[in-house]
This record gives C-alpha cells, sequence and structure tokens, in this order.
C-alpha cells in the first residue's frame, strides 16, 4: 500500500491479526523517504501476542512511529 502524506509529522503504522486472539510472527517493511533525494527502508519483526495491546474486537497490535513529510 501506498501513501501520499500531506502534511509534516508523526506517523504511526499499526499491525493487528485479522480476528480476535490470533498470534503470530510477521515482518513490516516501511520505504520511508526523507527528503527529495533521500529514501530510506525500515523493517521492523514482531510478533503479535496476548500481551500486547488490542483493539475493541481483541485483535492484537503493536504499533510503530516515523516522522513522515508531504510527497
Amino acid at each position: 500500500m501506498a501513501l501520499d502524506l500531506d502534511e509534516t509529522g508523526v506517523y504511526v503504522v499499526i499491525v493487528t491479526s485479522y480476528a480476535e486472539g490470533e498470534t503470530g510472527a510477521y515482518t513490516l517493511h516501511m520505504d520511508i523517504s526523507e527528503g527529495v533525494d533521500l529514501a530510506g527502508i525500515r523493517e521492523e519483526t514482531g510478533t503479535l501476542e496476548p500481551e500486547d495491546e488490542s483493539l475493541d474486537g481483541g485483535e492484537y497490535i503493536d504499533s510503530y512511529e516515523f516522522t513522515g513529510r508531504p510527497g
């Protein structure tokens, strides 16, 4: 999924399971542009597990912040 940002600011990407109580490992890849000529790849690995925060429906979540700029 690609997203063009409208404003500079801190953004949060949330990783979640499909259904209540599901657990498992994941890898999140983000291509975050830092400016016109610079781009950075961020890779996060994690595991959704019962100790994580959860949504109202019971799906576990992990979250990652990054600073984004328009474009």
